[in-house]
């Protein structure tokens, strides 16, 4: 439920906010819809914490 909760959450904040956004990384400068970064960083999170989570399954089973 917590997961479905934030998540539900997190697409609201990225619907409400459909702006431009400048990232600068290095020498680059990027400019992109703000719901993309949005998506793209909540995605990335995502991903992040299902590997920890699947990584302490396999390590507690053996």
């Amino acid at each position: 439920a917590p997961t479905v909760l934030l998540t539900a959450a997190a697409v609201l904040f990225i619907a409400q906010n459909r702006e431009d956004a400048a990232l600068s990384m290095l020498w680059t400068t990027i400019t992109a819809p703000l719901w993309l970064v949005l998506s793209a960083v909540f995605a990335v999170g995502f991903l992040a914490g299902f590997l920890v989570v699947r990584r302490r399954t396999r390590a507690a089973r053996g």
